[in-house]
């Protein structure tokens, strides 16, 4: 899907800025450990839990509901990798992108995203707490690359529509004066 913006402002007449969003295809190895993951935590707490509360053992908890104990971590293992895929958002023809690209980099704060690394023109973010970066299997960095007049973003779709959402219709992004075209 490419968007394609119009900036009325800019210095050099006859330039558009144009945001382009693609996403990446689904990884399978993702689908798998989600997959594992939920069975394991499903499973493991109806296990622990269901003899001490309800006094059932698990063999007579999974015969009355091994529908939802088997299907409900596959499925959710099968539709968490293909709705939050990984992606890139590219900002072609941005004037001045290193202020820019600082402001984008703060304004993942909202999602729990701390900068971890910083190289000539690139800003790699990751979540603050090793408790979610478990979680998302190490894949829930965030990289912010400049190459000339571009900003590169790569992360999950969940944080590019955030980011493309904010940049369209956001406050601090007024400046630009982005409309769509299509």
């Amino acid at each position: 899907m490419t968007l394609r913006t119009e900036l009325s402002n800019n210095k050099t007449p006859g330039s558009m800025v144009t945001i382009e969003k693609k996403l990446f295809a689904p990884s399978i190895m993702e689908m798998v450990f989600y997959a594992l993951m939920m069975l394991i935590l499903l499973n493991g707490s109806v296990l622990l839990l269901f003899p001490l509360i309800l006094k059932l053992s698990f063999i007579a908890t999974f015969q009355k509901s091994w529908i939802i104990l088997l299907f409900v971590p596959l499925l959710t293992g099968i539709m968490q990798p293909l709705t939050n895929r990984n992606g890139s958002l590219t900002l072609k023809g941005i004037p001045d992108p290193l202020p820019l690209q600082q402001k984008l980099a703060d304004m993942l704060d909202h999602f729990g995203y701390v900068e971890t690394g910083r190289e000539d023109q690139c800003i790699a973010l990751d979540y603050k707490t090793n408790w979610k970066r478990f979680m998302h299997y190490y894949k829930g960095g965030v990289s912010i690359s400049i190459e000339k007049d571009e900003i590169k973003i790569t992360g999950k779709k969940q944080i590019l529509d955030y980011l493309e959402t904010k940049i369209l219709f956001g406050k601090n992004f007024k400046v630009l004066d982005i409309k769509k075209i299509y």
